[in-house]
Parts: structure tokens; sequence; C-alpha cells
């Protein structure tokens, strides 16, 4: 079971900087195959709450118009700097790696919308604000849970 959670994980990580790929429930997938393994420690609690962020971040991405769901635009940088903050966060808690991480997604958007393919997401705007939610949130919770399992890994 450990094994398939890190494959799984590893496959989170990537389709987190594909447009149209839910992240999030691979990710989730991946968290309860670890806690199954006995090698990831999550409580009943923490299941819930990834599994509600999961729902959540599932829901409102298949709420998003097709036009917005479907683009790359900016992904590379929205996931890259979300994995760059949960990485970096990592050295200090688990909460102090979803907070960077959430930090990671917005600053990745911001140097998205500083480039000329961004310039209709300029900042700060209701369309930054929206594309940043639509295009973060679910980079924020895939990479996340990601980084938890990490964190148990990494202390055992």
């Amino acid at each position: 079971m450990l094994v398939i959670c890190i494959i799984l994980a590893a496959v989170a990580l990537a389709l987190t900087f594909r447009p149209y790929v839910p992240a999030a429930v691979i990710a989730y997938l991946s968290l309860l195959a670890g806690r199954w393994s006995g090698d990831i420690p999550v409580t009943d609690r923490e299941l819930l709450f990834w599994a509600a962020a999961t729902v959540l971040v599932s829901a409102i991405s298949a709420l998003l118009p097709k036009e917005v769901s479907q683009t790359s635009r900016g992904m590379g940088y929205i996931a890259g700097g979300t994995l760059a903050g949960a990485a970096a966060g990592l050295l200090l808690s688990q909460g102090g790696m979803i907070a960077a991480a959430a930090a990671g997604a917005f600053l990745g958007a911001l140097a998205y919308s500083r480039t000329p393919a961004g310039k209709p997401l300029s900042f700060p705007s209701q369309r930054f604000l929206q594309y940043l939610c639509a295009k973060g949130l679910p980079a924020i919770v895939a990479i996340a849970i990601t980084g938890i399992e990490a964190y148990y890994l990494l202390n055992i």
C-alpha cells in the first residue's frame, strides 16, 4: 500500500500542472493508501478535513466555465509556486507547509499576471482573484496532501 501511496502522490504532483485533471482526488486517494499502509498516521479528523477540501475544490472545478477549467494559462506558475512554497514550509510544520503552499500559489499567480500572456489578470482585480481560486485552490489541496505524506514519511 505504501508503494501505491507514493505512486499516487507522484501522479497527483504531476497532474497539478494539467488544467482539467482532478489532482486533488488522486492526492486524497494517495493519502488513504498511506493510511491503510500504516506508515502515514493521519487521524480520522484529518482524513475528514481533506475529504471535505477535495470535494470542495472538485465541485468548484466542475462549476467553472469550460474556457476557464480547460485553460492551462498560468498553471506552471501557480503549481510551481505552490510546490516551492510547500517545500519551504515543510521545513517548519504541517501548518506552515499549508500556509506556505497558499502563499506560493498567490506568488505564482502574481508572477504570471506580470507576463505578457497574463496581462488580462492584472493584480489587484476580481478576475485575478477568480483565476487564483479556480486554479490555485486545487493545486494547494493536492500539493498540501502530498506534502503531509512527505512530512510523515520523512519523520519516520
